[in-house]
């Protein structure tokens, strides 16, 4: 795997992390709301449903959006297809198509793009 690909899984991971969180805000929120936990420091049970909300959202855009967000910080998946590359007869990666032979002239033998 690419590290691409290790982002997306990863992305994937925050946003179950995040679906838990509010899924746990949310059960609190209710709580409260049904008379099953009373705390005397909590001024407003109703901002558990806001994080609850809050989170639910993070964690749709980390769900759905994961390849967006892969593609957004890593660019394109690239479209070279590397098997074409593997030589089975050779047992080895194959040699490109542009490289000089021995059967060339001497000029030619010249590494390009360089002048003499």
């Amino acid at each position: 795997m690419k590290a691409r690909d290790w982002f997306v899984v990863g992305v994937r991971l925050l946003g179950v992390w995040f679906l838990g969180q509010a899924a746990l805000f949310a059960l609190a929120h209710f709580d409260f709301e049904l008379g099953w936990n009373v705390h005397p420091n909590v001024a407003n049970p109703s901002a558990y449903l806001l994080h609850a909300i809050g989170h639910l959202l993070i964690a749709l855009l980390f769900l759905v959006g994961s390849s967006f967000l892969g593609r957004l910080f890593y660019g394109p998946e690239s479209e070279v297809d590397h098997r074409k590359f593997i030589d089975e007869d050779h047992g080895g990666l194959s040699e490109p198509d542009d490289q000089i032979t021995d059967d060339d002239s001497e000029e030619e033998k010249r590494p390009r793009g360089i002048k003499y």
